[in-house]
């Protein structure tokens, strides 16, 4: 594997799909081969300290108001740390803004980069941003897209050739089995023995659009009465769904 600088802001200790997908494929990865730059996050300190292959926090991206482009102090860290670390093979984390700093990085001092898209990042450009991912994802030796169904939007609407694209999807360690009697308790705990559960197990956040799951249970509840939802997790949206759940007296 060539050295590699991966380029994100989403990587743990911060919390969030794409910071543990992140995360899992460093730890994966030969150490000697990997250098992540990132920012800071708080309790980074002692994760870093774990970890086997090079973490190095940077601010990325200017705080200033009137400062444009905003991701020019990732631009600098990614000159700096590759040259640091010998990095043969920028890896932009996001298509937006990271993708940016490796094409500039690639069109002034010929780096090859390849860049990872999560799917929502491929949906929402318009305009100028939509013209730019266009020329990172044209320019890249390699996408990364994180489904089946992220691939076919990058070849869809950006004209991604598929053998550029390789799918890597979230993974998650294989569980020890739970002895049936530990699910049952679990079930008579919260009043679901016998019950049909839909179950949501993520960061809850607006775009995921949980609020969805809430209003639709009375609907299906009308053909399956014995249906109920289990959601599973923490997040920004969570006050909204709660309120939501008490409106319907769910």
């Amino acid at each position: 594997m060539k050295r590699t600088l991966l380029i994100t802001d989403d990587f743990p200790p911060r919390v969030g799909g794409v910071a543990a997908y992140y995360g899992e494929i460093c730890r994966r990865l030969p150490a000697e081969a990997i250098t992540v730059l990132t920012a800071p996050a708080s309790g980074s300190q002692a994760y870093d300290t774990g970890q086997t292959y090079a973490v190095v926090r940077r601010n990325l991206l200017s705080e200033r108001a009137l400062a444009w482009p905003r991701w020019r102090l990732a631009l600098r860290a990614a000159v700096e740390v590759s040259a640091e670390k010998r990095a043969e093979v920028i890896w932009a984390g996001q298509i937006l803004p990271y993708g940016t700093v490796a094409w500039v990085l690639y069109r002034r001092m010929g780096w090859p980069y390849l860049v990872t898209a999560h799917g929502m990042d491929l949906g929402i450009p318009r305009g100028r941003r939509r013209w730019l991912c266009q020329r990172i994802l044209a320019h890249a030796q390699a996408v990364v897209a994180n489904s089946q169904a992220t691939k076919a939007l990058a070849m869809d609407k950006y004209g991604v050739p598929a053998s550029k694209i390789s799918v890597l999807t979230p993974g998650a360690a294989p569980a020890r089995r739970v002895p049936q009697t530990a699910v049952d308790a679990l079930r008579q705990r919260h009043g679901l023995r016998g019950a049909l559960v839909l179950l949501s197990v993520g960061r809850l956040v607006e775009r995921k659009n949980l609020q969805a799951v809430v209003t639709a249970l009375p609907l299906i509840r009308a053909v399956l009465p014995n249906s109920h939802s289990v959601i599973v997790g923490d997040g920004p949206a969570r006050p909204a769904i709660e309120r939501q759940v008490n409106r319907l007296g769910l």
